[in-house]
């Protein structure tokens, strides 16, 4: 079964890979949806466009991926820094660490709930079942 989840995510990467954006090396909205269908059963929102942008923090430094959502609306975007995604495993880290982002935004919205720490046990909880699911085999 991990082989196959494997095996076909490697397909949709080298699928996306053909319809890459400028300044990344794959199509960060397929990457996006692939990560939605294998590690979070197509739960997350499907139409989260994801753009190339350089953001700052509120500190003045570039960040390498961040997603904007107005509370209430199960409304996202995110963007990735082309600079600071420079390789496919990069990008695809900054896809899963933001999808887990979105995950957690989402369960606490659809318990009406306030939004949780931004990288709190929620967070965590999701970037760990993501290891534990062979997320990052190919990446460490």
């Amino acid at each position: 079964m991990k082989f196959s989840v494997i095996l076909i995510g490697a397909m949709i990467i080298l699928l996306a890979a053909f319809q890459a954006k400028p300044g990344f090396k794959v199509d960060p909205n397929a990457l996006y949806q692939s990560v939605n269908e294998m590690y979070f059963n197509s739960e997350l929102p499907k139409n989260v466009p994801v753009y190339a942008a350089e953001s700052f923090d509120a500190d003045g430094k570039k960040v390498i991926a961040i997603t904007h959502h107005p509370i209430g609306t199960h409304q996202y975007e995110m963007e990735l820094s082309p600079s600071l995604n420079p390789t496919l495993n990069y990008e695809l880290f900054s896809i899963y660490h933001e999808a887990c982002h979105i995950s957690v935004m989402e369960e606490a919205e659809n318990s009406n709930e306030p939004m949780p720490e931004p990288h709190g046990n929620r967070w965590q909880h999701c970037m760990l079942n993501l290891a534990k699911n062979g997320a990052f085999a190919e990446i460490w």
